[in-house]
């Protein structure tokens, strides 16, 4: 079953999950339910392990750090 989830998402299962914690993190840092929660707190909410897994899978795919993230979005939402 993995190896057609590769051929047809063209990605890893564990990547495609990843992925998905990481856009469900964007959108919960400025989710009103999450408004009383720290970032490394949504990071658990999406399902990552620990801080240090969190910040290394968002750096990998948004070239940032979530809180460079936050800033950054939370200017341009102004």
């Amino acid at each position: 079953m993995l190896k057609a989830f590769k051929e047809v998402g063209k990605t890893t299962f564990v990547e495609y999950k990843t992925k998905f914690k990481i856009r469900w993190s964007k959108k919960a840092l400025f989710d009103p339910l999450f408004k009383n929660d720290t970032i490394d707190s949504v990071g658990m909410c999406a399902g990552f392990n620990s801080k240090s897994q969190f910040y290394a899978a968002f750096r990998k795919f948004e070239k940032m750090t979530p809180r460079e993230y936050y800033l950054k979005a939370k200017r341009r939402r102004r």
